[in-house]
């Protein structure tokens, strides 16, 4: 099983947002996504944007940061205090 990568230093290549990363319920969607979109074996990681409009996939401990394997995920609710 994959670890999460060390995200510090690590940017989006569109955004240029830092990244971190993904949350059970944000994995759960890149895996849907990526599942669709490639045969290999299932995605075990990704790491996010830190305004949770990115994912990108981390393949045998590497995130694949370019732009191409971008996973866009859907706008987070507004929370209640908003």
């Amino acid at each position: 099983m994959e670890t999460n990568p060390d995200t510090s230093d690590l940017v989006c290549p569109v955004t240029h947002q830092k990244i971190r990363p993904a949350t059970p319920e944000e994995l759960e969607l890149v895996r849907k996504a990526y599942s669709a979109a490639n045969s290999s074996e299932p995605l075990s990681s990704a790491v996010v944007t830190v305004d949770s409009t990115r994912a990108y996939p981390v393949v045998t401990g590497i995130p694949v940061l370019l732009a191409d394997a971008a996973i866009l995920l859907p706008a987070p609710a507004p929370s209640a205090d908003s």
